[in-house]
């Protein structure tokens, strides 16, 4: 079974590493191990998957969901806590 793209993403917006999960056996972390910053598989708002809402035209990782408007990738570091559950 094959997935369209990155199931994770950094919550740093300044961050260059950003994306994770492209292969399925790939494991996600909680937190980027480049920044430290809180990664995401889905919007905190609306639970929608970031594979249904990046632009596969996209290099960049969504900043915004599209389905609800939510923040997603902040323009700093998080403060280490990460807020938002991996992988629901």
């Amino acid at each position: 079974m094959s997935i369209d793209g990155y199931r994770a993403i950094c919550t740093n917006r300044a961050c260059t590493k950003g994306k994770f999960g492209l292969l399925e056996e790939q494991k996600i972390p909680s937190f980027c191990p480049q920044c430290g910053a809180g990664v995401i598989s889905s919007c905190p708002a609306c639970n929608k998957p970031i594979t249904e809402l990046w632009d596969e035209w996209s290099p960049d990782p969504p900043n915004h969901c599209a389905i609800c408007g939510e923040t997603l990738r902040n323009d700093s570091k998080a403060d280490g806590v990460s807020a938002i559950r991996v992988g629901e």
